[in-house]
């Protein structure tokens, strides 16, 4: 019991100065204990709901698997990408929701579910949506108007980052765009 106590208090983040955060294994398996828990329970709510609700996908398996691999493809890009240029710490971002909801929507194209892909696209949509209003208002006005992408303009964010970011933009369209359900 007292292991697994040290475990658990080892999971837990901790202060920012714990050395723990400096290295690559904290990060590398919280990151994997979330996305399996992330992925088993919305997988099981979708199965559930689908067959419930006898939803039947009705978009081509070329667009389904093309949309699904490349979000899956993505994800990788912006594990191995962030983290070569920005260290260990950058599996954590890869924790945001927005991040995971593009593993969640990968495999629900891969695997046919159209109800864990809607769910993930629903799950960010709010913040989707305000860097729609952060961008569209910073383009007309210079200014941002809620501030969920202000990081894009600071200094100290890495270029790769700035241009990484760029699928708070384009996530939900494609989503949408697939969302032919009966």
């Amino acid at each position: 019991m007292e292991k697994i106590k040290r475990g658990l208090n080892w999971l837990k983040a901790g202060s920012s100065k714990d050395p723990k955060h400096r290295g690559w294994l904290h990060p590398f398996v919280v990151g994997i204990i979330t996305i399996i828990i992330t992925l088993t329970t919305f997988r099981l709510i979708s199965l559930y709901l689908t067959k419930k609700y006898q939803m039947v996908w009705k978009i081509s398996d070329f667009a389904r698997y093309t949309s699904g691999i490349f979000l899956f493809l993505y994800y990788l890009f912006l594990i191995f990408g962030r983290t070569t240029f920005m260290s260990s710490t950058a599996l954590y971002d890869m924790l945001w929701t927005c991040n995971i909801t593009m593993l969640l929507a990968s495999v629900g194209f891969l695997l046919k579910d159209p109800i864990l892909m809607a769910s993930a696209a629903c799950t960010i949509l709010i913040d989707q949506a305000l860097w729609y209003i952060d961008v569209i208002g910073f383009i007309l006005t210079r200014k941002w108007i809620v501030g969920v992408a202000k990081y894009l303009t600071w200094k100290e964010t890495p270029l790769f980052k700035k241009l990484t970011s760029t699928h708070h933009l384009w996530f939900e369209p494609l989503c949408i765009a697939q969302m032919n359900v009966t």
